[in-house]
């Protein structure tokens, strides 16, 4: 995708993390040939035998036998995954680049701020951003008037053919209905967590008793962060609709991570003709091939609403929200609040 390089230090971090949140650490990074090389095929060669696999594997570019993250162990792996999320989380954020009396830029890394912890960050029930309108297409020009539905149209587009995710139309009526269940599944997440802190709480009172120590009486604060919000999902959806016009609203099925070391792939000068939704169909399919046919990966399934913003001019209200799930999945929301801009951006400026 063609783009203006960072000219910022802030954006360089920016782009960094963003890099790394969809990296696949499952891979054996080479440094030495600067490639990231799915384990199957890196162990499948003779003189990679006798190298040691773990939980991350980086090959030392002068001993390349030797893995020089061997004693990385699996939670240390997971920690850093989870601090690269909610780093590239922040950095989403562009005001936190902007100077300012508060904490600003790399500040924010040392000092997170409440709204990007990590348990705020991965219980997120739905994801809203903005993408520009189309002033034209990925064949020519538009008219004022095709504006809307060629950029929704572009929209879909983007999701089917260049992300291969699987789409499905919805009629209001049956947004409503799976709305309604969402809510029903959220009430039912909230009510299992609290009786499970019951619980835990008299464990602790009964072990108390035993112990006949005269300690305080504990108060049971529910700590949840997947709390039912004062309004609905149902209620939010029906107030989106009241303040902005709904386009479309489909159905989307993920199984495949194709946001997975996607800067990796490099396209051949063969692809340099084609528009960037090709281009980007053609990364998904070579990332979709590059993945373990004995790999289960749990399809995740989501609403996209499109809809005319009424209170910002020449944009469309993109929101998304999981179906079947309480929270939604924050590396794929990255993905789609950033990859999809770029390439409405990409086909505006032509």
């Amino acid at each position: 995708m063609t783009e203006n390089k960072p000219n910022s230090k802030g954006e360089l971090l920016k782009e960094f993390f963003s890099f790394y949140v969809y990296f696949d650490f499952t891979r054996v990074i080479c440094p030495l040939t600067a490639a990231a090389i799915p384990r199957k095929e890196f162990f499948s060669k003779e003189e990679n035998f006798k190298f040691k696999m773990n939980s991350v594997c980086i090959q030392d570019p002068l001993c390349l036998t030797h893995n020089v993250a061997d004693l990385v162990d699996y939670r240390c792996c997971k920690k850093l995954s989870t601090e690269l999320l909610v780093a590239a989380k922040i950095f989403e954020d562009s005001d936190l680049l902007i100077p300012s009396p508060e904490s600003w830029g790399i500040i924010n890394l040392f000092e997170t701020p409440p709204k990007f912890s990590l348990s705020n960050v991965i219980s997120s029930k739905a994801i809203s951003f903005i993408v520009p309108l189309l002033s034209k297409s990925v064949d020519g020009n538009i008219s004022n008037n095709e504006r809307i539905s060629v950029s929704s149209e572009i929209l879909l587009q983007i999701l089917q053919h260049a992300f291969l995710f699987s789409c499905k139309s919805l009629e209001k009526n049956t947004i409503l209905d799976l709305l309604e269940k969402q809510d029903a599944l959220i009430l039912k997440q909230k009510m299992e967590f609290e009786a499970a802190a019951k619980i835990k709480l008299e464990m602790r009172q009964f072990r108390q008793s035993l112990r006949k120590k005269s300690e305080p009486d504990i108060e049971c604060k529910l700590n949840n962060p997947n709390n039912v919000p004062e309004e609905s999902i149902l209620q939010q959806f029906l107030k989106l609709n009241e303040e902005n016009k709904l386009v479309f609203c489909t159905e989307c099925k993920v199984s495949k991570n194709i946001w997975r070391c996607r800067d990796l792939v490099r396209l051949d000068s063969s692809h340099d003709s084609k528009n960037i939704l090709d281009r980007e169909h053609c990364i998904s399919v070579h990332i979709a091939k590059q993945i373990d046919p004995e790999q289960k990966i749990e399809p995740f399934i989501f609403l996209f609403e499109c809809y005319v913003s009424r209170n910002i001019p020449e944009t469309l209200l993109i929101n998304v929200r999981p179906h079947k799930k309480v929270n939604f999945n924050p590396i794929l929301g990255i993905f789609l609040k950033q990859y999809i801009v770029k390439i409405m951006n990409c086909i505006n400026n032509g």
